[in-house]
C-alpha cells in the first residue's frame, strides 16, 4: 500500500518565520501566511478567548465556561470549572456559547508542538485557523496584514 494520503492528524503546514525563542511568529497554512496570535490561559480557558477573537465577538468567558460545565456533565468529554477544553470535544459548544452556529464553521488547529500534525474540524464554509502550543494551549492564527 503507497503512502501517498495524508495520515489521521497530519496537516500541511511550515514555519514561515520565527523568533529569537525558536516561537513560530508566522505559518503557511493552507497556502495562507498566517501570524500567531495569543490567548489568556486563565482558568484554562484559551480555547474559549481563542475562538472568541476568531470570530470576533466579546464574551464573558467565566459565563461560556459555566455553559460548558452545564453541556457536559460527565463522562470522558466532562467539562469542569477548570479542566482543559479539547477542540474535538468542545468547538462546537464554544462557538454556540458565543454566538456562532457551528455548521457554518470549519477549524484547521495546526500543532506546535507537533510539527506537521493539527486537526480538522467542522465542514462548514468558513474557516477559523489557530495553533495549539505547548500540547493544550490554543491561540488564534491572523491573516497577515499586506
Amino acid at each position: 500500500l503507497g503512502d501517498n494520503v495524508p495520515h489521521m492528524r497530519q496537516l500541511q503546514w511550515e514555519v514561515v518565520s520565527a523568533a529569537p525563542s525558536d516561537r513560530a511568529r508566522v505559518l503557511r497554512v493552507d497556502g495562507k501566511l498566517l501570524d500567531l496570535g495569543q490567548a489568556s490561559g486563565d482558568d484554562n480557558n484559551c480555547l474559549i478567548d481563542t475562538l472568541r477573537q476568531q470570530l470576533d465577538v466579546q464574551a464573558n468567558q467565566a459565563e461560556v465556561r459555566k455553559q460548558l460545565v452545564a453541556a457536559f456533565p460527565g463522562g470522558p468529554t466532562q467539562v469542569g470549572p477548570w479542566s482543559y477544553l479539547e477542540l474535538q470535544h468542545h468547538w462546537q459548544e464554544v462557538v454556540r456559547q458565543l454566538g456562532g452556529d457551528p455548521a457554518s464553521f470549519r477549524v484547521v488547529c495546526v500543532d506546535l508542538h507537533y510539527r506537521g500534525n493539527g486537526d480538522v474540524v467542522g465542514q462548514g464554509s468558513q474557516t477559523l485557523y489557530i495553533a495549539r502550543e505547548r500540547a493544550n494551549h490554543f491561540v488564534p492564527l491572523r491573516a497577515r496584514l499586506a
